[in-house]
């Protein structure tokens, strides 16, 4: 009998999408300053919170499945020490919003005024999209798909955008507003909506049956929120207001509570590569409540990194900002406002060379070769080797 419980969500197949379904093209990072639409989960990402209201509105068709951009090759062997060289973004000053792909090949940036976004393939703009309201990007897949969300009518719509096309998410019965979050390379979007009454669920929009969004399986009675889905269909999250971080499987919408560790409950799980997830544990006493009721983390956070493989869970050392993702051998990019930009790579934390105290990561690549950081004058890409 395997004694681990999340093997399954490990080893689990998902269904062969179907292209006759149609399509709505839906894993990097949200900072919106300029505005807060979106509330900050465990300083790791901002989650995906949403205003109540909100009508329904017409989704597009498009039966062209999202092909992942060619692969970039990983950081060269090296023994040594890792080393970062920025360059800059070139169009990303003031940015109010800003997402990353799992290659580190496309960056979408939203503008100083909100409205309009640019999508970056290798440091190019290669397209823009404007629209009359404000629209924030939450995440590019591989395959160069942008979700996010906009507000319309005073309320937020999901919507992900591909080839210069926004299409608006539909919502599930009940849903009167809603966020997209996360985007895999096969083109499956999660997020959360808000049902009448202001309860938050976590929801999915299949690439196989986009017209059709599912809520995730949610205890009765709880809230639930998806952050991010990998491309083999683990979903990524938290139930509660962040009561207990969470992994759903997008095969058949069914999850388990991810453990944290002896006396350190809550937290969300965010992002998530091969086998490794980070996320914020211990969320309950390290985040407070603002005067709309909106929960939010502190610049003192306990980050984690579970193990799928094995059901393990460990704190890393130290208190933090923010974690900008993980890579697929288990490093992690951390975010301190006293010590700056750090990295974990599962035994020690340490700075990060070419980077400075007032830096902020935005981005990670899953193989650890691509870092986007934002300063106060723009946004650099940095190009790592080493580790």
């Amino acid at each position: 009998m395997n004694d681990n419980p999340f093997q399954i969500l490990v080893d689990e197949p998902v269904p062969a999408t179907r292209l006759d379904a149609g399509r709505v093209l839906h894993a990097g990072r949200t900072r919106v300053r300029r505005r807060r639409a979106v509330t900050t989960v465990a300083a790791a990402v901002a989650v995906l919170v949403v205003v109540a209201g909100g009508t329904a509105l017409a989704v597009s068709r498009d039966d062209r499945r999202p092909k992942p951009a060619p692969a970039m090759p990983g950081p060269s062997p090296s023994t040594g020490p890792v080393t970062c060289t920025g360059a800059e973004v070139t169009g990303a000053d003031g940015a109010s919003s800003i997402a990353m792909d799992p290659t580190g090949q496309w960056i979408a940036v939203g503008d100083q005024t909100g409205q309009t976004i640019t999508l970056l393939k290798d440091g190019t703009a290669v397209r823009t999209v404007t629209q009359p309201s404000v629209i924030v990007a939450t995440a590019v897949s591989a395959a160069g798909t942008v979700v996010g969300y906009q507000d319309l009518e005073q309320r937020q719509r999901p919507i992900s955008w591909r080839d210069g096309h926004v299409t608006t998410l539909p919502l599930p019965t009940g849903a009167v507003s809603g966020q997209a979050g996360g985007v895999n390379v096969g083109g499956d979007i999660v997020g959360v909506v808000n049902l009448a009454g202001n309860q938050r669920r976590a929801v999915l929009w299949r690439f196989s049956d986009p017209l059709r969004p599912v809520l995730l399986d949610t205890p009765s009675g709880k809230a639930s929120t998806a952050a991010r889905i990998s491309d083999d269909g683990r979903i990524t999250g938290a139930i509660g207001g962040y009561e207990q971080p969470y992994l759903w499987s997008a095969a058949d919408g069914h999850g388990r509570p991810l453990p944290v560790p002896d006396g350190m409950p809550g937290g969300v799980a965010v992002y998530i590569t091969g086998e490794w997830v980070v996320g914020t544990i211990d969320f309950l006493a390290r985040s407070r409540t603002l005067s709309d009721g909106t929960l939010v983390g502190t610049e003192k956070m306990a980050i984690a990194r579970w193990n799928l493989r094995d059901g393990t869970v460990e704190r890393i050392p130290g208190e933090y900002v923010s974690a900008t993702g993980v890579t697929r051998d288990g490093r992690v990019v951390l975010f301190s406002m006293m010590a700056g930009v750090q990295l974990w790579d599962g035994t020690r934390v340490g700075p990060l060379p070419g980077t400075s105290r007032v830096q902020q990561p935005e981005g990670l690549s899953d193989d650890g070769s691509v870092l986007l950081i934002r300063t106060d004058r723009g946004l650099l890409r940095y190009t790592c080797k080493g580790g």
